[in-house]
């Protein structure tokens, strides 16, 4: 938006960020940057202070998301779903958080007595950060129930959790 006036961006003000056989995805505000992710890669949003103008270029991420939802900030970096996994970047190469312990659920595989991920379903993935934990909302292939991973910053580690009645998304609220 303009510089000072927020929400406020007339149709003639655009950048065309990725190519248009590339969908552009979602993007956050991280460490005092914007970030954009396209299903390839993670563009960085660059804010010229002396006019309000900006620009776009690509990031040393060349991963991108598979949903619009699957994304968040954390303080940790930027979480999103790739194809490959769940990954965290600071606007460089990513990191996988989705090691041995969820890896196969990416990869059309049952693990734990969880059923994969429906890739065929992108706007049930989603990505949801609270107190050190990111939580990981998913339609499974066999059931198409929704499920929820919550991985711990902290101890590097994924657990389930189940709820009673189907939940959509976690929503995070400080207090």
């Amino acid at each position: 938006s303009k510089k000072g006036r927020h929400g406020a961006w007339p149709a003639t003000e655009y950048d065309d960020v990725c190519g248009a056989s590339d969908e552009l995805m979602n993007g956050c505000e991280w460490a005092g940057g914007g970030y954009t992710f396209s299903r390839s890669r993670l563009y960085a949003i660059l804010i010229n202070e002396g006019d309000g103008s900006w620009t776009t270029e690509p990031t040393g991420c060349s991963e991108g998301m598979v949903g619009r939802w699957a994304m968040c900030p954390t303080p940790y970096g930027i979480a999103f779903v790739s194809p490959f996994g769940v990954r965290l970047t600071t606007g460089g190469p990513p990191t996988t958080l989705s090691d041995e312990q969820i890896g196969p659920l990416f990869r059309g595989e049952t693990k734990h007595g969880f059923n994969p991920i429906d890739f065929t379903a992108p706007t049930m993935l989603k990505l949801a950060y609270h107190d050190h934990e990111l939580w990981l909302t998913y339609q499974d292939q066999t059931a198409g129930a929704l499920r929820q991973l919550i991985y711990n910053f902290f101890d590097q580690s994924w657990r389930s959790y189940l709820f009673g009645e189907p939940v959509s998304c976690a929503y995070s609220e400080p207090v």
